[in-house]
C-alpha cells in the first residue's frame, strides 16, 4: 500500500509540467512539456539601462535561443550581443500562466566586454514572458555599472529606437 501511495504522489508531482500548447487543426492534441512549449529562436530589439545611462545602444534583430532541457519545466537560454557579450543560462524555470503565456526566470552568467577590450565573467539574472511567438525579457547584471539591465523586446523599443536615430 505504501508503494502505491508513493507512486501516486510521484505521478501527481510530474502532472503540472505537461501542458498542451499547440493549436492542432486536426483535433489531435500533442502533450508537450512547458519547456518544449517555449523552445525556439526569438528575434527582437534590445537596449540597456544602468545607474549611469538610460535607453543605451538600441539594437534591432538581436536573437535569443531557448532550448528545452531534460527537466520538463526547465530550459537553457543563450543570448549573444556584440555590445553586451554572451549570456548563458542553464536552468531557466518555466511556468505556465493562467492567461496561456509562460513565465521564465533563472540565474546564469555573462561574459561581458569591458571598455579596455577584455571580457570578464559576471553573474546574471533572467526574467521573461513568452506569449505566442514573442519573448519579452530582461537580463540583469548587478555587478556592472551600478546594475545593468538589458531589455529584450520592451514595449517602448520602437520609441527608444526612433529617438536614437533622430540623435544621429
Amino acid at each position: 500500500m505504501k508503494k502505491i501511495l508513493i507512486s501516486m504522489v510521484a505521478a501527481l508531482a510530474l502532472f503540472p509540467v505537461f501542458t498542451s500548447c499547440s493549436n492542432d487543426d486536426d483535433n489531435t492534441k500533442t502533450e508537450k512539456t512547458v519547456g518544449e512549449c517555449v523552445e525556439g529562436t526569438y528575434v527582437g530589439g534590445t537596449y540597456a539601462n544602468c545607474k549611469y545611462f538610460q535607453n543605451y545602444q538600441p539594437t534591432k534583430n538581436d536573437t535569443v535561443y531557448v532550448k528545452a532541457g531534460l527537466v520538463a519545466d526547465a530550459v537553457t537560454l543563450s543570448y549573444t550581443s556584440n555590445t553586451w557579450g554572451e549570456f548563458t543560462f542553464n536552468a531557466i524555470k518555466v511556468t505556465k500562466q493562467d492567461d496561456g503565456s509562460f513565465a521564465l526566470a533563472g540565474e546564469g552568467k555573462t561574459l561581458m566586454p569591458s571598455m579596455k577590450g577584455e571580457s570578464k565573467e559576471y553573474a546574471a539574472n533572467f526574467e521573461g514572458t513568452v506569449s505566442g511567438d514573442k519573448l519579452v525579457a530582461t537580463f540583469d547584471v548587478p555587478a556592472v555599472m551600478g546594475g545593468t539591465t538589458v531589455l529584450f523586446n520592451p514595449a517602448d523599443f520602437e520609441e527608444v529606437m526612433k529617438a536614437a536615430e533622430e540623435k544621429e
